[in-house]
Order: structure tokens, then sequence, then C-alpha cells
């Protein structure tokens, strides 16, 4: 059997024992703790970061849609505009063809003028040499029909004259949108289109308001 000195020592070396036990559980506790505030910080800080990059992509999409937006109506506008001078030429030249003496060199002087009004909405400055070689690279088409508006005939004159400067607009438009190149045989084709447009609502052009 143990002495009472001996039981004494063992159970102050057991209390020991307890008491390094309960210490270093207390310290595995406080750095668990620290452990996982760290955690929680660096969480909250990835969150955060995470929600502003989001937030900074979403604005960035935005701003990109509304950039594209505003260009958009930007374009409608312009097109708008571009096709009121067109109509408005148009009309001016219904009235210019039956005026005695004033013959086909008067109509294409108001479709230089058209074509200079459009080139200002955009912001082109043009030569005379541009615009015509605009005008001579349409095409027979262009040179035959406007000859033809000599004949002293009104209901041969207006719808000629209208028709052709409608058309020529139209191709104006797209060849200054186009960046206005050299080559102007691909817009003879809208030329064409524009033209016959022009003639199947004559009566709606020629008599525009603000000719």
């Amino acid at each position: 059997m143990m002495s009472d000195e001996e039981m004494k020592k063992a159970q102050e070396a057991a209390a020991d024992a307890a008491q390094n036990a309960e210490n270093k559980a207390e310290a595995a506790a406080e750095e668990v703790k620290q452990a996982a505030e760290e955690a929680a910080k660096t969480a909250d800080t990835a969150q955060a970061e995470t929600e502003a990059k989001a937030e900074g992509a979403a604005e960035e999409v935005k701003q990109e849609g509304r950039v594209k937006d505003e260009q958009a109506l930007k374009d409608i506008d312009l097109d708008w505009e571009s096709e009121k001078v067109c109509r408005w030429a148009a009309a001016r030249a219904g009235v210019i063809v039956i005026v005695p003496f004033l013959g086909s060199m008067a109509l294409i002087a108001n479709e230089i003028y058209m074509i200079s009004r459009l080139a200002d909405l955009r912001g082109i400055t043009l030569g005379e040499g541009a615009v015509a070689g605009l005008l001579g690279g349409l095409g027979a088409t262009f040179v035959g029909q406007t000859v033809m508006t000599i004949i002293p005939f009104a209901p041969i004159q207006v719808p000629l004259a209208v028709s052709i400067t409608y058309g020529v607009g139209k191709a104006a438009t797209a060849w200054l949108k186009a960046g206005n190149p050299e080559n102007v045989a691909a817009f003879r084709e809208i030329f064409e289109k524009a033209r016959k447009e022009g003639m199947s609502k004559i009566d709606e052009l020629k008599n525009n308001p603000d000719k």
C-alpha cells in the first residue's frame, strides 16, 4: 500500500497533469477561436471584394449598354434627319424642273446642295471632286433620266426630277455612312432602288411642306 506521503504526491501530480491539460485545452480553444475570427475576416474581405468586382462589372455592362443605346439613338436621329433632307430636296426638284430656262443644271445644283447638307449632318467636309465623282458614278440611268427632264412636259418632268433627286439623296446617305469611298459603283443599286421608291410615292414627296 502507498504511504500517505506517496498518496499526497500522486494526487498533486494528477492535479498538476489535469491543470496542464486544462491550460492546453484553453490555449487550443483560443487558437481555434482566433483562427475562426481570421477566417471570418478573410471571408468578409473576399466577399466584399467579390461584391465590388461584381458591382464594377455590372456598372461596366450598364455603361456599355448605355453607350450602345446612345449610339443607336444617334444613328436613328441621323438617318431620320438625312431622310428629311432627301425629301426636302426631292420636293424642291419637282418645283425647279418646271421653271422655264432652269433645266437639268439647276437640278444637279439642287442635288449638290442636298449632298452638302447630308455631309454637314455627319460633320464631313466634301470637296467638289468627291461630289462630282459620286454623281458621275451613279451610272447611265442617272445621266439619262436627268437629261430627259428637259422635255417641257410637267407630267414627265416632275416624277423624274423628284424620284432621281430622292435616289441620289439615299445613295449619298449610304455613301457618307460608308466613309465616302472613291469607288461609288456599289451605291448604284441603292440609287436605283431609292429612285423607284421615290417614283412610287411621288405625291408624298413633291407635296413636302418644307420645300
